[in-house]
């Protein structure tokens, strides 16, 4: 069983992910939701205004040009206007972009060519305008004040806090690098480290670290896996990226934007590298995770899946490929997915996130082609679900209520968006627990309560399965559960 009722009380388990990145975006300005430039601007004034000093570069995440009234990227001018002196660098909502200030800037080397697999927006004249999609931002982030083990822990350690509070005792970390590593397993030997951690290494095109001058899979090819240490941590599995967001038209695409006639998107590796990488982790016994978003992204990263692994004697259903947002996707590859048994790892907010603009974006008939959960589960695809935060809100019950309604707060729309993708509370319950479990090989011991599986679960106000849709993200968790050990409780 996946969920029991006491008292019109629902216990649940929820198998979610990004932990590191949530612990950062917790110590940085807050820019979810900014209706405008100005209010960017007022929160990063308000967030100064709350610390004593920023030493170094001060840091934002959440900006989304789609709800701001030009819809426009914005520029380094926009934050030079209020903040000359302090070097500011600003990511997106999706963190696939950065937007930077003038004094950070300057303390750059700019190519006057894109690098390969990012775009470094300029204005008329060739100069660049403060914003950088994809690869691009390496040029920013390689050039940044170094983070330290011990500001990782902390990080690490708050992030958990919050989880707990909204009931989450799994997670899926996408794209960890050494020092995250070393801070999660130090942690785990010396502190209450209240969740369970799926990691995945940061690879491709995430692989900008270098440690020593080697790539992230030389490294733990030579390490090896890492499983359940000390319950809490397991390291099998590499986070790659082939493509970027919708949202910062870095998604590739077959053919052009509907809203951006000859932009097609970013290819963040080249194919023939990320064939020979994905061959080269398959072969260490890692699993692969591919995030991929635009139909020709999810394409390529479909048909190197399939190429990696034709010769090998393993069958591809053991190795649970999976790929990541796969968003787009188009019915020829649909089938892909059946037939060669990947797992779509899928986040349902994207879709009620996405749904202002995504049609915009892909115009009336490749729409019908995104945000696809139903059709997967029809066909019989494994279906993975998560929140992605910090891109989307941490709270789990958001995503399973965008699963049941493709519909907004608000109840909009009314029949939902594009509703025939819908799937049931059943669907998506097993999709947040017993699958995630399963897309992470810890079915036998994580994602329902059973007596030989760990007593990771929480306990809810109200029944999830039950109460009308619109009442389901106001429902709280009134205690988390971890080994049977209450972590948590209101």
């Amino acid at each position: 069983m996946l969920l029991f009722i006491l008292q019109k009380r629902t216990i649940a388990i929820w198998c979610l992910k990004h932990l590191a990145s949530l612990g950062s975006s917790l110590v940085q300005a807050d820019l979810r939701y900014s209706k405008s430039i100005e209010e960017v601007q007022n929160r990063i004034q308000e967030y100064m205004d709350n610390h004593d000093k920023i030493d170094g570069w001060l840091y934002g995440r959440g900006w989304d040009q789609t709800l701001f009234p030009t819809k426009e990227f914005p520029t380094r001018f926009d934050l030079d206007e209020q903040f000359p002196d302090v070097p500011i660098y600003l990511s997106r909502i999706d963190g696939h972009a950065a937007w930077v200030n003038t004094v950070l800037l300057d303390t750059l080397e700019i190519p006057d060519y894109d690098p390969e697999g990012g775009e470094i927006v300029r204005d008329n004249d060739g100069i660049p305008t403060g914003i950088f999609i994809d690869s691009a931002t390496n040029i920013i982030l390689e050039n940044q004040p170094p983070t330290d083990e011990d500001t990782v822990k902390q990080e690490l350690l708050s992030a958990i806090e919050e989880t707990k509070k909204y009931g989450i005792t799994s997670v899926h970390d996408a794209g960890i690098d050494e020092t995250t590593f070393n801070a999660m397993r130090h942690l785990i030997s010396v502190e209450n480290f209240d969740i369970r951690v799926y990691a995945m290494v940061a690879g491709g095109a995430l692989d900008v670290e270098g440690v020593n001058g080697t790539k992230s899979v030389d490294r733990w090819c030579k390490r090896g896996q890492v499983i359940n240490f000390e319950k809490k941590l397991t390291v099998k599995s590499a986070k790659m990226l082939i493509d970027g967001a919708l949202g910062s038209r870095g998604a590739a695409l077959m053919k052009d934007y509907s809203d951006d006639p000859g932009n097609r998107g970013l290819i963040l590796q080249d194919p023939e590298s990320y064939l020979k990488e994905v061959q080269k982790w398959i072969k260490c016994r890692f699993q692969v995770n591919t995030h991929a978003i635009g139909d020709l992204g999810n394409r390529i990263v479909l048909d190197t899946y399939i190429n990696a692994t034709q010769n090998l004697k393993k069958n591809i259903h053991n190795l649970r490929l999976r790929v990541e947002h796969a968003q787009i996707v188009t019915p020829e590859d649909v089938e892909k997915f059946v037939d060669n048994e990947i797992i779509a790892s899928m986040q349902p907010t994207h879709a009620t996130s996405d749904m202002n603009y995504a049609e915009d974006r892909l115009g009336p008939e490749r729409i019908k082609n995104a945000y696809l959960w139903n059709t997967f589960l029809q066909k019989g695809v494994k279906l993975a679900l998560g929140s992605d935060f910090p891109v989307e809100e941490v709270n789990p019950l958001l995503g399973f209520y965008a699963a049941v309604t493709r519909q907004d707060l608000h109840g909009q729309p009314l029949e939902g968006w594009y509703p025939e993708e819908r799937i049931s509370r059943y669907d998506a319950l097993q999709g947040f627990t017993l699958n995630a479990a399963y897309a992470a090989f810890q079915e036998g011991y994580l994602g329902s309560l059973r007596k030989d599986k760990y007593a990771d679960f929480i306990v809810l106000s109200d029944d999830i399965m039950e109460i009308e849709p619109l009442l389901i993200p106001d429902v709280k968790v009134l205690k988390t559960f971890l080994g049977g050990k209450v972590v948590y409780e209101a």
